[in-house]
């Protein structure tokens, strides 16, 4: 699992938030590997959006791992505290994007590129 805080990660990206929906900077960011699922990085936490099929794993992991888990379902409601928020423009659908835009209302959305991607390749000592 990283060990970037959501404040540098949120630094790089000029945003208050990040909506996370790349399946591998989902593992990165969580250390879960799942199908499905969001990562949605604020200032104070991140949160790990879920389906029932993962949340049991995600919740054991998360202890260790410093993030929140939600249901999927409850994106929405946090989402309408959310004014800007940036995403991965490099690797979302244009469906996905326009139903988000379509749910989320209250949100402007702003597009990031390759920002995980350059995050990651920074390597820590441990990690060399």
């Amino acid at each position: 699992m990283t060990t970037v805080s959501p404040g540098a990660v949120l630094q790089r990206a000029e945003v208050p938030a990040l909506l996370v929906s790349d399946l591998t900077n989902i593992r990165y960011i969580t250390g879960l590997q799942v199908s499905a699922g969001l990562v949605l990085v604020t200032k104070r936490r991140v949160f790990l959006f879920v389906d029932s099929r993962y949340t049991d794993m995600a919740k054991r992991k998360a202890a260790q791992g410093g993030f929140a888990v939600r249901d999927l379902k409850d994106l929405e409601t946090v989402m309408r505290d959310i004014r800007h928020c940036g995403f991965e423009g490099d690797t979302l659908t244009v469906q996905r994007f326009a139903n988000w835009k379509r749910t989320f209302k209250n949100t402007k959305f702003v597009q990031t590129s390759g920002l995980l991607d350059s995050i990651r390749r920074e390597k820590t000592r441990e990690e060399l």
